[in-house]
């Protein structure tokens, strides 16, 4: 039997066991690379972006004693903020800012991707997520990720 090991800790973090809004921003401060990236895929702003960490650490703080016990701390906040993303980048009330030129290319390209396979590519490769964990994030099967 072959056992993966899990990138994505079980229940809810040490740092976050309580439903205080520091440790809950404290958390966010510690994984911001990887969310930033993936905010950023979307909303290539960084005025939004702000808003999106904004609304995310508050429906966090609010929604923390709803958390079941099967559901990682880690997946519902990332559903929570991909949910967010898509909220924010449907509504285009922001016009986008420049870009760096070095990372242009890429946003560029990520922006011509459907939104799940953007984010699949966003876990899988920049955040180097396994397809099970990405599947696991996006509520879709192992072979639906492997087809994006």
């Amino acid at each position: 039997m072959l056992i993966i090991p899990n990138k994505v800790n079980a229940g809810l973090p040490e740092d976050i066991s309580r439903n205080d809004l520091l440790s809950i921003v404290g958390w966010f401060e510690k994984h911001q690379r990887s969310f930033y990236i993936l905010g950023w895929s979307y909303l290539r702003n960084q005025q939004q972006l702000e808003e999106l960490f904004y609304q995310t650490i508050l429906k966090a703080r609010k929604d923390f004693p709803k958390i079941k016990s099967k559901t990682t701390f880690d997946i519902w906040v990332t559903r929570v903020f991909i949910d967010k993303c898509r909220e924010l980048a449907a509504s285009g009330s922001i016009e986008a800012s420049e870009e760096s030129d070095a990372h242009e290319e890429l946003f560029n390209a990520l922006e011509q991707l459907k939104g799940e396979e953007r984010e699949a590519l966003v876990f899988t490769y920049l955040q180097g997520l396994s397809s099970e964990e990405t599947a696991s994030l996006l509520q879709l099967s192992v072979k639906e990720v492997k087809e994006l």
